[in-house]
This record gives C-alpha cells, structure tokens and sequence, in this order.
C-alpha cells in the first residue's frame, strides 16, 4: 500500500513543481510587501491519497451479498440475479473499488437491501437493520477506525418507497447525523451520494401521482442534503467530503441513452419488484445491458458501472489542503524579491 501512495502522491507532484515555479518567477518580477504568510498549502486532488480500504453503507444499491448471506442465499435469487446482488451484475462500489485499486473486501461493506436510513428496514425479513444499526456493527467490528480509508454512503431510497416517509427532513437528517458520527469515530474521507429520481423507476412511472410525488421528494430530498453536507464543510474542515450526483447521472442517461450505450430506460429488464413479490415468475430480458434497469427498482449492470465512473470523477476533483513541502522555496523567493528591490534602490541612488 505504501508503493501506491508513493505512487500516486508522484503523479501530483510535477503539479506542486511548477506552481512553485511559477510563484519564483513572480517572486523575482515584482516586489513582495509585507510579511509572508506563516502557512502556505496547495490543493491537490483527493485520488493523491492513497486510500488503504472501502467501507459502504446504505442500501440495496450498496448490499454486496449481506442480505443474501442472512437469508441462507435465498434473496434475492441468484440467478437471475448475480450472486445476491439486486442487481445482474457487480454493484457500483465494487466497481469503484476497482477504478481505485482497492480489493472488495465484505467484512468492510456494511449496505443492507432495504435499509432505511435510521433504524428500520422495509424488507419483510425481521431483524435486518436500518443505517444505525449498520453503523452499530461497524464500531463493533473496527474500535480503531481508520483515517485513510474511504467511507461511502448511499442511502435513502427506502424511507420514500417502503417507509412512507414524506418529510425530507428527515432521512437528510439521518444521514448528516450518521457522516458526523462516522467523522467523530475518526474518518475523514466520506463519500455522499444524493438519490435518484424516484419517479423515474419502472415500479411507479405507470401511476403518474405516485411518480410526481416521489419526484417531488428526492427532488427536495437532494436538495436539503447538498445544502447540509456545505454547511458540514464549514464546520469540518478537516473532513474530505466528496458528493456524488447520481440524480443528474440518472436523468441524463434517461435523456441521452445512446450516450451510455442504452436503448431502453424506461422498462425493467426483469419484470419483478423485490420485497413485494418473493420471486420472478417472467425471464428477464435477454440483452439486460441496454436496459438502464435490471428490475422495477434497481439499476442494471450498466448503470453502476457509470455510477462508480461518476463517484472517481467526483473523488478526482475534490480537493484536499496539503502542505506544500516547497515552503523553503517560497521562503527564498520572498528573499529574492527583496534582494532584487534592494538593488533597484542602489541603483537609483548612483
């Protein structure tokens, strides 16, 4: 792990390099009043760190395999669903995992199908937990939490389809309450996704008051959450808070599907609603990689690949304080400068 932080710390450090260089240049064209700042930092994109593991929580959209394993490897079936994934192929944090060159751990992945995100869970299966008790198990399990891992968090989704949830309010509060106690135990790079739009799922868009009012919520769901997670920015300043748009992915893909290679985004590849029905009784289709939709609720195999393509992106540009290790060289600039002034003064006065 250490020659993968070396490495990746490099990639970023031609880029420290010449804005040292630059800040010489100026240093010897102009003269430098003042004192010079006790604290100089540059901001460099988060993926410089080295993250040395992925911890996920949420929902089905997150759940590797833990619900599947309570189950005795009944739900959700597999096949046709892969290997008790609610979904036809590997979910969007193991793909991330991948694109960030971590091993998918599940003793780290603490996602539960139809967890809400306080301490229910929707799914008719007595004892799985919500996102509290997700985080329960996790202190259990890591009373030393590690700094330079990535902690990720999707969740949401099942207050508004199985919770009756219609005050935003509250599962937003839910998961600020969960990032601040998950910062507190001492995480400082905490991945954030917002909702889909829930209207837009196959299981609703057939009942257009169903489809508006579950539109309405996320919408104002997404909202209330990106103005919370600005005002724990300010707050923390010492967390890496990374936001990840799934909304904007998924209503782009529904506009432009030929743009990720999609024919069909409107209907289920697999017509089947898990958690209301125990299992399919039609074959799924048979080309599920054209589908946004793998079944009435979840994405398709597709579709999470381009959510951990949109979670990288999101990690890429964040931007972190580092100190700059070329302090000394800002420091000799200033003297430049100064020096440079100085023969100017003698100048004039020949």
């Amino acid at each position: 792990m250490g020659a993968q932080k070396q490495n990746k710390a490099q990639k970023y450090r031609p880029q420290q390099k010449n804005i040292a260089q630059n800040l010489l240049r100026q240093a010897r064209d102009t003269f430098l009043v003042g004192a010079l700042p006790i604290a100089l930092v540059v901001t460099t994109p988060a993926i410089a760190q080295a993250f040395t593991g992925l911890y996920v929580f949420g929902d089905s959209l997150s759940d590797t395999g833990n619900v599947y394993r309570l189950t005795g490897n009944l739900f959700p079936p597999s096949p046709p669903y892969f290997n008790g994934r609610a979904s036809n192929g590997p979910l969007w944090v193991e793909d991330l995992a991948t694109l960030l060159g971590l091993p998918v751990d599940p003793n780290k992945n603490f996602a539960y199908i139809s967890a809400t995100s306080g301490d229910t869970n929707t799914a008719p299966i007595p004892g799985l937990p919500g996102l509290q008790q997700e985080f329960q198990q996790f202190q259990l399990t890591n009373p030393v939490v590690d700094p330079d891992a990535l902690y990720t968090v999707l969740v949401g989704n099942n207050d508004y389809l199985g919770g009756g949830q219609t005050n935003p309010a509250v599962p937003v509060g839910n998961t600020i309450d969960f990032v601040r106690s998950l910062a507190d135990s001492g995480a400082r790079n905490i991945l954030v996704s917002n909702l889909p739009d829930l209207g837009k799922i196959p299981l609703v868009t057939g009942d257009p008051t169903t489809s508006a009012g579950l539109t309405a919520l996320t919408t104002a769901h997404n909202a209330l959450l990106a103005g919370q997670i600005d005002l724990l920015r300010q707050a923390r300043p010492d967390l890496t808070l990374i936001s990840v748009d799934v909304a904007s992915l998924l209503n782009n893909a529904i506009r432009s599907p030929q743009q990720f290679g999609l024919t069909n985004v409107t209907d289920a590849c697999l017509p089947f609603s898990p958690g209301l029905e125990l299992f399919p009784t039609q074959p799924a289709c048979s080309n599920p990689d054209t589908y946004l939709f793998w079944d009435r609720i979840h994405p398709g195999r597709v579709g999470h690949q381009q959510i951990a393509n949109t979670a990288f992106r999101a990690i890429e540009s964040a931007a972190v304080p580092e100190p700059v290790t070329t302090l000394g060289m800002f420091t000799f600039a200033a003297f430049l400068a100064g020096a440079k002034a100085k023969r100017r003064k003698l100048k004039g006065v020949r």
